[in-house]
């Protein structure tokens, strides 16, 4: 039971479950509810309502940024901060060409340094070397962060 109220949604549904229950309780089905009870009710309804659509809305509409090379060398690329990596996150490199783009390689963070810039070793594959491409054209290669089921990196 301790484990289930660390949760925080889970504490959450728990409180939202309990008050209903010790309302029900104070008024029984006999006894009128006061009408402050009812307005306070309402109002708090109305709240949460507002809140969980915007919560909606902002997700729904929220983007995650590329992360852009800032340079590469001794095999690695260097990138500039990004709260959406930490160390061994799994990374997918894309060809941008007219505004499309184009899946290439796979690569993951080996570090992330003190100031934030993320360090990222390309996977090659065999008879492939991504990171000479790569470090040729980082201006037309972008980051993502991935997780996906087409990734070598899994079968290691």
């Amino acid at each position: 039971m301790k484990k289930y109220l660390r949760d925080t949604s889970n504490f959450i549904s728990f409180a939202v479950a309990l008050i209903p229950s010790i309302l029900l309780y104070i008024f029984q089905p006999t006894n009128s509810v006061p009408y402050s009870i009812f307005v306070i009710t309402v109002l708090l309804l109305m709240l949460t309502i507002w809140l969980s659509a915007k919560l909606y809305l902002d997700l729904r509409n929220s983007e995650y940024p590329t992360i852009e090379i800032f340079k590469c060398a001794s095999g690695k690329c260097l990138c500039k901060p990004s709260p959406y990596l930490s160390h061994n996150s799994l990374v997918s490199f894309f060809k941008t060409d007219n505004d499309f783009e184009e899946f290439f390689c796979h690569g993951y963070v080996e570090v992330v340094t003190q100031k934030g810039m993320i360090q990222i070793i390309v996977l090659d594959e065999e008879g492939h070397n991504y990171y000479d491409y790569i470090s040729k054209h980082q201006s037309n290669i972008i980051i993502k962060p991935t997780i996906s089921i087409d990734s070598n990196y899994f079968e290691h």
